[in-house]
């Protein structure tokens, strides 16, 4: 289980999850599909954990892209899966965008995720160590909700769940967040149903041209594209024959930032990362 070549830190840390998840009657485990969440699974029934199941929100905040990894994911590791459908923009917190829309998203969300678990299983999600020194105000809503945090109660950072992903060769699990469809617009923008199918179409477009970590930033008529930094360079060449597309969206500037892909670039002014207005859960 823990293996030779797995460091110390990360023996002692999952030893504790292990511990830490055994003193469940059951989990139902917020799904994302991410790293985290992903790690957190996948933890629970390699600790012997009987009562376990996964729990991916459908929402107009998600992609189909992410729903279907989520499913992808759970077919191959042999989660137990619910897709569960919330609607969320009849909230006009959510709506109008505020700059503590993330916390109005997760009450309303892990609220009824409450009402549909198991009786006296938890409910819990892919918070870890490491998110303590991010500013996150839906964080502010699981406390005050007490959602559980497995990792974080071990100790458990991104570094040791990388490397223990590694070890368990499931490698297929790591890879960078993905923030709900709501970060990609200003603070104080609406948020329209019509407007984050536009986004989530755009965003596939880009996809198709090998760009796996991106984003189509909406700004009315311009569209702002983000990729890795490591790739900027070479992406307006690439880019540029998808730039129809994106026009026939409704765009009529499409744009490349210079500065590449970086989390809180829609909120630059009120210094909120985008993690922390992130709605889906990871």
């Amino acid at each position: 289980m823990f293996g030779n070549h797995l460091p110390e830190k990360c023996v002692n840390a999952l030893k504790k999850l292990f511990d830490v998840l055994r003193g469940f009657e059951g989990i139902s485990i917020a799904f994302s599909g991410g790293m985290d969440s992903s790690f957190l699974a996948l933890a629970a029934k390699k600790s012997g954990l009987k009562n376990i199941e996964t729990l991916f929100v459908k929402s107009e905040l998600s992609t189909k892209h992410e729903c279907q990894r989520a499913i992808s994911i759970s077919e191959k590791y042999e989660y137990n899966l619910k897709v569960i459908e919330i609607s969320v923009l009849g909230n006009p917190l959510i709506v109008g965008n505020p700059f503590d829309r993330c916390y109005h998203c997760k009450i309303g969300v892990f609220s009824t995720l409450l009402e549909k678990i198991t009786p006296n299983w938890s409910l819990c999600d892919g918070t870890h160590a490491g998110d303590a020194g991010d500013y996150r105000p839906g964080r502010k809503a699981l406390s005050e909700l007490k959602i559980k945090s497995p990792l974080a109660d071990a100790g458990i950072d991104k570094k040791i769940i990388v490397e223990i992903l590694r070890h368990w060769q499931a490698t297929d699990l790591i890879r960078a967040p993905q923030p709900c469809l709501a970060t990609r617009f200003p603070v104080d923008t609406k948020i329209t149903n019509e407007l984050l199918r536009k986004i989530e179409e755009g965003e596939e477009i880009l996809r198709s041209s090998g760009f796996e970590n991106l984003r189509l930033r909406y700004h009315g008529d311009i569209a702002r594209i983000e990729v890795s930094t490591e790739v900027v360079a070479q992406a307006a060449d690439i880019l540029r024959k998808n730039v129809p597309a994106i026009k026939k969206l409704g765009f009529r500037f499409v744009t490349l930032d210079l500065e590449g892909y970086k989390t809180g670039s829609m909120n630059e002014e009120t210094n909120e990362s985008e993690k922390g207005r992130n709605c889906q859960v990871d």
